[in-house]
C-alpha cells in the first residue's frame, strides 16, 4: 500500500508531500521506522521507548494519531500522514 507523508519543520526530509510503500495493514509505528530509519538520531526524537514522542504532532488525515491509537494506528492505502514539531517558546 501508498501512504503519503509530509514533514514540516526538522521533520521535512523532502518538499511538500511524497509516497512511501508500505506493507498492507502497517502501523504508524512502521511508516514512522520507514521514514526515519536512516537517521537514528530523529527517529530516536520521534519514537521513544515504541511511544510517540511529546515533542510532534503526528496526524493520520488530518486527525491528532493519539486519538486513534498512537504509533499503534493502522494505517490503509492512501492515508496522509503529517509530521509537525511542536514548537516552545516564552
Amino acid at each position: 500500500m501508498k501512504v503519503r507523508v509530509k514533514g514540516l519543520g526538522w521533520l521535512a526530509t523532502a518538499p511538500g508531500f511524497y509516497e512511501i510503500q508500505l506493507v498492507n495493514g502497517e502501523s504508524l509505528r512502521g511508516a514512522i521506522n520507514n521514514i526515519f530509519g536512516s537517521n537514528r538520531d530523529i527517529l530516536h526524537r520521534v519514537l521513544k521507548d515504541d511511544v510517540i514522542s511529546s515533542e510532534i504532532i503526528v496526524l493520520v488525515n488530518g486527525i491528532d494519531s493519539r486519538l486513534s491509537g498512537g504509533a499503534n494506528t493502522s494505517l490503509k492505502d492512501g492515508d496522509e500522514i503529517t509530521l509537525v514539531p511542536v514548537v516552545h517558546g516564552g
